[in-house]
């Protein structure tokens, strides 16, 4: 009689850590951009988030838009009171090559054992001005010459710096 009193306690527990182990495994996915409505050529960022950990991570088609960095990859693990959560962020600086509605779509994650895709973005891209054109143009500047040095020039506006300061 003990025995089957065991028995009952032990289907209870199990069947309540599967059930806890199931509730944890919810996930929560999103696709978000900085801005929505931008120039050609202006700069934005895209953020793919999920929460919990991702195996495999399959970039959207970005052919129309310029990638200037990425794909960049940023994870939080956190253990509060008990509760263990993972979220992971994959972020692209990107730029538009050209004006009209322009679709991100494509992305997927393999996560928990399954195939995930997150919604499609539309862009609304318009043409620049002129002031706009000549700044992004200077960011596509490439070195002149045959080896890829970098020189970097610094100047300090204070003449003398204590510590913990700013320069």
């Amino acid at each position: 009689m003990v025995r089957k009193g065991y028995k009952y306690v032990l289907l209870f527990s199990l069947a309540l850590i599967v059930g806890l182990t199931l509730h944890a495994q919810n996930h929560n996915m999103r696709a978000t951009v900085s801005k929505l409505n931008v120039q050609v050529g202006e700069r934005f960022k895209l953020e793919f988030k999920f929460d919990g950990n991702v195996k495999k991570f399959s970039p959207p088609d970005l052919s129309q838009f310029k990638v200037v960095s990425g794909p960049n990859q940023s994870s939080m693990s956190q253990y509060v009171n008990g509760n263990f959560s993972q979220s992971m962020v994959y972020s692209y600086i990107l730029a538009a090559k050209k004006k009209g509605k322009l679709k991100i779509s494509g992305a997927k994650i393999n996560a928990h054992g399954k195939a995930h895709s997150y919604d499609d973005i539309v862009m609304n891209v318009s043409v620049g001005n002129a002031k706009n054109k000549v700044a992004n143009q200077s960011v596509d500047a490439k070195p002149k010459g045959g080896n890829n040095d970098l020189f970097i020039k610094a100047s300090v506006k204070i003449g003398r710096a204590s510590c913990r300061e700013r320069v």
